[in-house]
């Protein structure tokens, strides 16, 4: 990859949940490449050699956005496997990460891969509200699902 805070993430460190909107280039780029997979992974293929290609490649990308992940990151990807055709837990449960909510119980600043400074308080609990969002969103109907497998 050419941009160098994408090229620094190791696919194997641990999955982030940034309390920023970051709409830097590199991740813009990114999130995008996922969806593109993601629209394929919606789509029947019988290419049994392409569909393998395929997950690999979104488990790669996936496993670089969980590393510099935002909040909404992790709701974009859920979006995404929500979409997907019935199987899509074989493959893809992986992509869901909660964290603990004593990840972020100190008070302070920290500084995003994107250069976003973050401040954190003990009264603000991103993730904890995040949890609550991925609950709901798995607990009501997925809208236009349907509109997206056609």
């Amino acid at each position: 990859t050419s941009s160098p805070m994408l090229s620094a993430v190791q696919p194997s460190g641990p999955v982030t949940a940034w309390a920023v909107v970051t709409q830097a280039e590199d991740m813009v780029q990114l999130r995008n490449c996922i969806s593109v997979l993601f629209a394929f992974e919606r789509k029947p293929i019988a290419d049994e050699v392409f569909v393998q290609h395929l997950r690999a490649w979104t488990e790669r990308l996936v496993a670089i956005l969980l590393r510099v992940a935002t909040l909404n990151d992790h709701l974009f990807l859920l979006n995404h496997i929500l979409r997907c055709p019935a199987g899509v837990a074989r493959w893809a449960t992986a992509f869901v990460q909660i964290l603990p909510p004593q990840s972020i119980q100190q008070q302070g600043s920290v500084l995003h891969p994107t250069g976003v400074l973050v401040s954190y308080s003990h009264y603000c609990q991103p993730l904890m509200d995040l949890f609550v969002t991925i609950l709901a969103t798995l607990l009501q109907p997925i809208s236009k699902r349907e509109e997206f497998l056609s």
